[in-house]
């Protein structure tokens, strides 16, 4: 029989290798489901066994409160980072025992910065009680499309007209590039 093991902490890490320790005290529910194994082989040189999460739940009561140090010496709010980056890739599980579970998130679209399944919701109660849920879920909705829409037009609304005002120069514009809604729906779809 197997020993029961209790989690000291959830180390949330992000896209750029920043990490979270998240402290039992910090959350009061945590939850993965659809947790596959996957094993895969890069040129035949190097193994990779990796498990991934289709859902990850994490219910904080006060969530913005809690800060990480990131790279940096001075904390950074952990709300802000979730609410404005969506960019949690991975959740590392640590025990009591020293073992630990590095699994993955489920990822949303093509973009590497921006995972569209990742959601922040917010709920205050008529008791003063406040709710916060993290929820990366394998799963379209209207939202999160229109959310990733708006991602994709601002990213390429901030960094394409840039090349595309060089290249104007050059009195030859580039043919692939249209911002157009046909062509983001593709992208999303394929």
């Amino acid at each position: 029989m197997r020993k029961q093991r209790k989690i000291i902490r959830i180390d949330l890490v992000f896209e750029n290798c920043e990490v979270a320790h998240l402290e039992t005290k910090d959350f009061n529910y945590f939850s993965l489901f659809g947790i596959k194994r996957c094993i895969s082989n890069c040129n035949g040189y190097e193994l990779l066994e990796m498990n991934i999460s289709s859902q990850l739940f994490i219910r904080f009561e006060d969530l913005k409160s809690v800060t990480y140090p990131g790279f940096s010496e001075t904390p950074k709010s952990l709300y802000g980072r979730l609410k404005n980056c969506s960019d949690v890739t991975h959740v590392d599980i640590i025990y009591d025992d020293g073992s630990s579970d590095y699994i993955g998130v489920a990822w949303g679209g093509s973009n590497h910065f921006f995972n569209a399944h990742q959601i922040i919701k917010y709920r205050k109660y008529p008791s003063g009680e406040r709710l916060y849920l993290l929820v990366i879920a394998r799963k379209w909705t209207l939202y999160k499309i229109i959310r990733y829409l708006l991602f994709q037009i601002k990213n390429n609304l901030y960094y394409k007209p840039k090349k595309y005002f060089f290249w104007k120069r050059m009195r030859k514009p580039p043919k692939k590039w249209r911002l157009g809604v046909i062509q983001i729906f593709r992208f999303l779809w394929r």
